[in-house]
Order: C-alpha cells, then structure tokens, then sequence
C-alpha cells in the first residue's frame, strides 16, 4: 500500500477523484506526497448553452497560478491558484476559448491552450480540466512536461488540450436544427429547416459510433437504443457543408 483513503460516499452524490503527487522518495523536485483529491459536489451535465469547467491543479513543481481567457476575452478566471486545489465549476457559455496560464503576478505566461468548447459540441456537458506534468522536467526524473488534460463525464482517457499556437481552432460554418428528446432513451428525432447530407454520432472520445448518409431529407428519426448510456456528440451536414451539433445524453 502507498496510501489509504476512507472516505463515506453519500446515496445519490456525485463526486471527482482525483490521484496525484510523487511516490519516489528521490529524483524529483519538490517531493510533494501523493494523495487521492476528492471533491463532493461533482457534476456531468449542465444547461443548455452552457459548458461547466472545473480545473484541479495538479502540477507539483508549478507555482501558484492565473488562468487567462484571451479570445472571448473573458479575463482572468482563476487568480493564484494552488497546488492541489479544485477551482468548482466555471459556468462558461460555449464558446471556443483561448486559455494563459500565467505566473501568480500574471505578468509571464508559461503557456496558452485551446478550449474549443463550442466546436467540440461539448454544450450541456460539465467536465474536469487537470494541470498536469512538470514545468521543470528535467529536475524530476525526465517527466512529462506541463499540459492540460480534460476528463470527460463519460470516461475514457484523458485529451490533452493542444497549445494554442500548434492547433488554430477551426471555423465552421452552422445552421440551425432540432435535435430532441434530451435525455433520451430509444430514439433520437432531427428537424432541419435545411436538408440534410449526413448525420455522425460520437461519444465523448471521438468515437464514431453512429453514422447515415442521407439524400436531401429535413427530417430524421435515429434507433439508437443500443447506444450504453452517456453523453454523444450528435453532428449534421447539410447539402451545403454547414454542420449543426449538440450534445445529449443517454439514460
């Protein structure tokens, strides 16, 4: 055993771990202990236009830091954020942002990162965002170097953010649909003022599982009642390669 943690999970609570710090005795600098992060008020939804964030410092060797939105531009999100500190949710309309982390004075940026909510479709979706790695690399045994990660509320590995500068976001043109019922269960209904190409459903990971080429029709009805429960990422093309996207989720 390296650690133990007794903790009383409450019926019908949701709840973040997160493990984090150093189990080696030497080769690294600060040796901050490891220790399993809880947080007790854990979401994976959020309303309709919206995107919940919640950012868990996990860096050992970082400072205390800012967090800088410069594309919206929001300004700072976050002031002299701490190792080991979970922000709570930021209520965020979605949108693609452009995030700085900054030293606590907020003068220098160690580095920016994409956040492309809204191109991601990621809108009613709450989702954990851990700093990670080492800003100093090689005075910790050649880690990996400082990077954030996004959890995702329906699991699988963790997305690392590109820098800003190495993935410009991506514009896309849109249009307008219905994508309904949310949550939903068996079936899944399109109506689109344009007619539409083809339909792609992703879960969370980027996974294609659902995919119908069509010829020219408003209105769809989608038999996914084999679909396991989560959130998707639905995306329609119309004839003229607009896309319109939402999120859902599946009971």
């Amino acid at each position: 055993s390296i650690y133990n943690l007794t903790a009383t999970l409450e019926k019908d609570k949701m709840y973040s771990l997160v493990a984090n710090g150093i189990v080696s005795a030497s080769g690294y600098e600060p040796a901050v202990g490891f220790e399993i992060h809880v947080y007790d008020m854990a979401m994976d939804v959020a309303p309709e236009g919206k995107t919940h964030v919640m950012v868990f410092h996990g860096s050992t060797d970082a400072p205390a830091v800012d967090v800088v939105e410069t594309m919206a531009p929001a300004g700072t999100i976050l002031d002299n954020f701490m190792y080991g500190s979970f922000s709570g949710y930021l209520e965020l309309t979605t949108m693609d942002y452009i995030l700085d982390v900054r030293d606590e004075t907020g003068a220098t940026t160690v580095a920016s990162y994409s956040a492309p909510l809204k191109t991601l479709a990621l809108e009613q979706t709450a989702l954990l965002v851990v700093a990670s790695g080492f800003l100093d690399p090689s005075n910790n045994s050649d880690g990996e170097s400082f990077g954030l990660y996004a959890v995702l509320p329906s699991g699988g590995d963790m997305v690392e953010l590109p820098r800003a500068e190495e993935t410009p976001i991506m514009r896309i043109p849109t249009f307008e649909s219905k994508i309904y019922p949310n949550p939903f269960k068996d079936r899944i209904s399109i109506e689109s003022e344009q007619p539409l190409k083809q339909i792609h459903v992703f879960d969370l990971t980027g996974r294609l599982v659902y995919t119908d080429r069509l010829n020219d029709v408003n209105n769809k009805v989608l038999p996914v009642s084999d679909l396991d429960p989560g959130n998707y990422v639905i995306r329609l093309s119309d004839i003229d390669n607009r896309t319109s996207s939402k999120t859902l989720y599946k009971l």
